[in-house]
């Protein structure tokens, strides 16, 4: 799935032979892409080193091909109100099915008013019919009923227009159990010079279109019971006087889109690979994980697990990463704490005689320690006590002390008379 070539932006393949002259290899950048044959989704590798008389070296290589299928939307609805019959006076309206979308046969459009309102289908914007009707009071309202089911991202668009005397102001809201409803924004009807936006039935004025962008409402994705709200917030009309019974308010061309939900989950690129060493002591920096998802781009990522970087042993770091279709990825990342680059237990980092071993035994560091850490010594009577601290947050380490009878040194101490008083092992110090 990946090329690679010589020249930046050509001439790529699967495969360069690099031949040395005169027994040298000159420096070569070696650019590297993702081939377009490659579908949508994660993509993993590497490119592998190879030639005669050294070891193969291989560099990974990871990218994800984002989706550009259904970013634009699909209409789940559309209401252009042509095929409504509306007429007679009622608190609600007849429900209005929608003549395009997905939805055509399922869709509801109606409004409800606190008293009677006279439903009518006067001229559109740009067409012969539209969602008309009058006695606007505070909390009225055009409602759209649909299902999200499958989809996200929704965007809601339509025309919108009143009387003179007809009301100004109002809001958004949603519902997804068709009993409690959530603001989302307000908005004034489009004017012009505080007059009315006029419609006729040839012409489309876009100056009275009116767009929200629900796709950062993730609630709204892959609903079977959703509402969306177009509501009275106030009593001031159109030419900022008072709303009047007679006064008017319309709708036309009502557009309800979404993209579809995607089944890919995100993928990770962890840096520094899946499996990471680190020489005890210090603090634990991760050297990155990032998520993403084929159709929206990179994600938040979260994690589990810690690494206590002072104690020597294997930790796990579990990323998770969610997509707005509710697709989850997982990896991990397994970080080793060890001795030392080598993980000796012999070695001895800072050359001061001391193992690292021992050291990190007694509760210190691989290198720079001063003689805090060593064990002290006092004598009671014929008794000699050594005492010293040892690590005890480590259940993997075992304190093994061991008594020796050959004292002798140039003090005067001799053998004689010693014996092995204590030498039992013990765990976590």
């Amino acid at each position: 799935g990946f090329e690679i070539s010589l020249t930046n932006g050509a001439g790529y393949g699967p495969s360069l032979n690099l031949s040395p002259v005169g027994g040298t290899l000159s420096t070569n950048t070696v650019y590297v892409r993702m081939a377009s044959t490659n579908g949508p989704g994660g993509l993993t590798g590497s490119v592998l080193h190879s030639g005669g008389g050294v070891s193969n070296q291989s560099i990974s290589l990871a990218g994800v091909v984002l989706s550009t299928n259904g970013t634009s939307g699909v209409i789940l609805a559309r209401w252009t109100f042509e095929s409504a019959t509306l007429s007679g006076s009622s608190t609600n309206s007849a429900m209005l099915k929608p003549e395009e979308g997905l939805q055509t046969n399922t869709a509801q459009a109606f409004s409800w008013h606190l008293g009677n309102s006279t439903y009518s289908t006067p001229a559109g914007n740009g067409s012969a019919k539209s969602f008309s009707c009058n006695t606007w009071n505070t909390n009225d309202f055009f409602q759209f009923n649909l299902s999200s089911a499958g989809y996200r991202g929704l965007k809601f668009k339509f025309d919108q227009t009143a009387s003179g005397t007809g009301p100004l102001r109002f809001k958004l809201s949603y519902s997804i159990d068709g009993v409690n409803f959530v603001d989302v924004q307000n908005y004034d009807i489009p004017k012009t010079n505080n007059v009315p936006v006029g419609w006729n039935s040839t012409n489309l004025n876009s100056n009275s279109t009116l767009s929200f962008d629900l796709s950062s409402l993730s609630v709204l994705a892959n609903k079977t019971n959703l509402s969306l709200r177009l509501v009275q917030r106030d009593t001031v009309s159109m030419t900022n006087g008072i709303v009047q019974s007679g006064g008017t308010c319309r709708v036309d061309n009502v557009e309800i889109s979404g993209i579809a939900l995607d089944t890919n989950p995100p993928v990770f690129t962890l840096s520094n690979g899946a499996v990471v060493t680190r020489v005890v002591g210090g603090a634990w920096i991760d050297p990155g994980v990032s998520a993403i998802d084929p159709e929206e781009g990179a994600l938040i990522v979260v994690t589990n697990g810690t690494v206590n970087s002072g104690i020597l042993g294997s930790y796990a770091l579990d990323y998770s990463a969610t997509d707005s279709s509710g697709n989850t990825g997982t990896a991990t990342r397994t970080v080793n704490v060890v001795l030392n680059s080598s993980n000796s237990p012999s070695a001895d980092t800072d050359g001061n005689g001391m193992p690292d071993l021992v050291e990190y035994a007694l509760g210190g560091a691989v290198t720079g320690n001063s003689s805090s850490i060593l064990p002290s010594s006092q004598i009671t009577g014929t008794n000699l006590r050594i005492s010293f601290f040892a690590r005890t947050n480590d259940s993997n380490l075992v304190i093994r002390p061991v008594v020796s009878s050959n004292l002798v040194d140039t003090n005067g101490w001799s053998t004689n008379g010693v014996v092995k008083t204590a030498g039992v092992t013990t765990n976590n110090g």
